[in-house]
């Protein structure tokens, strides 16, 4: 993940150093007010908050002006885990569930590049909530957790538009996580106590492949 990054990283450097040699008179597809939906997907998810599979992000994306977009997202992934019990002879059982909901909204800058091609940054905010819950081989809950993240980032991507309506994206950055975990009674369900500080670092953003459908 982290080598996919670093390639990524340096591309775009490579491309930000080759401005100055791009056409200045080649036409933007963006135009004000432009306005189109958006899914992402966490190809190398792993390292960072998101450890899950099959994670998405959609939302709307609303360019104020050629070069200034809004882009509000959610986040959300669900992953089931089924297991044989311990002697391999009887059915496979459910002995874990995931699920992970959030909400977020970037601030994005677009610097044109050439044709079609445009590099984008700009920061990031968000909450997310990510509750995980165990089971035995009867399927009655063992265990139950539940995490709060409030995320800032610091976006770094590459757009590429097909046409005025279909763009191509690939994105990462850096991000700033505060983690905090709930304290559960599993046997009943209930909070038991504060929410509990476990995790405030940065990191390297998993790389996000994206589509964009734009309406005007």
């Amino acid at each position: 993940m982290k080598k996919a990054t670093h390639i990524f990283l340096l591309v775009c450097i490579t491309l930000i150093i080759s401005i100055s040699s791009l056409s200045a008179e080649e036409d933007s597809a963006i135009t004000p007010y432009k306005t189109g939906l958006f899914v992402q997907n966490f190809v190398f998810a792993g390292e960072s908050i998101l450890t899950f599979e099959n994670i998405y992000r959609t939302g709307a994306i609303v360019h104020v002006t050629p070069n200034i977009a809004v882009r509000p997202g959610v986040t959300f992934s669900f992953h089931s885990t089924n297991e044989e019990d311990v002697y391999g002879s009887g059915p496979e059982y459910k002995s874990e569930e995931e699920f992970f909901l959030g909400a977020s909204i970037d601030a994005l800058y677009f610097i044109d590049l050439g044709p079609g091609l445009t590099l984008y940054t700009g920061p990031g905010f968000g909450y997310t909530d990510r509750k995980s819950e165990d089971y035995d081989s009867t399927e009655t809950i063992t265990d139950k957790r539940e995490y709060k993240y409030i995320n800032a980032e610091a976006l770094l991507g590459l757009q590429y538009m097909f046409n005025s309506s279909v763009a191509l994206s690939m994105e990462t950055g850096l991000i700033y996580r505060y983690v905090t975990e709930v304290d559960y009674d599993y046997t009943s369900g209930s909070i038991t106590g504060e929410d509990n500080t476990i995790d405030t670092d940065i990191y390297l953003i998993s790389p996000r492949i994206g589509l964009t459908i734009y309406f005007n």
